[in-house]
C-alpha cells in the first residue's frame, strides 16, 4: 500500500496520475507524470565534453556513475 494511501486511508491510485514534477530547462516549462520518476538527485557540477553537440551540457556523477546531461529543448527544436 502506498504511503499516500495509508496516510488518508483512500485508494488514490486514479490521483497519483494527475501529478506531475515541473521542471526549467532554459525558458521551456517541462512535466513528467510523477510515476514516470524514479528519483531526484541534488544537482552537482557538470563535466563538460569537448567536440559534442550543443545539447550535451556533459557528465555529472550519478550513484558512482558518470552520466549524460542532455539539455532536451535544444535537442527537440
Amino acid at each position: 500500500m502506498a504511503y499516500l494511501q495509508i496516510l488518508t486511508g483512500e485508494d488514490n491510485e486514479s490521483k497519483v496520475s494527475n501529478q506531475y514534477l515541473t521542471f526549467w530547462c532554459g525558458n521551456q516549462l517541462y512535466g513528467l507524470e510523477i510515476s514516470q520518476v524514479v528519483q531526484i538527485v541534488q544537482m552537482t557540477d557538470i563535466t563538460p565534453l569537448p567536440d559534442f553537440p550543443d545539447y550535451i551540457k556533459g557528465t555529472l556523477p550519478v550513484r558512482g556513475e558518470m552520466v549524460p546531461s542532455v539539455c532536451k529543448n535544444q535537442n527537440l527544436l
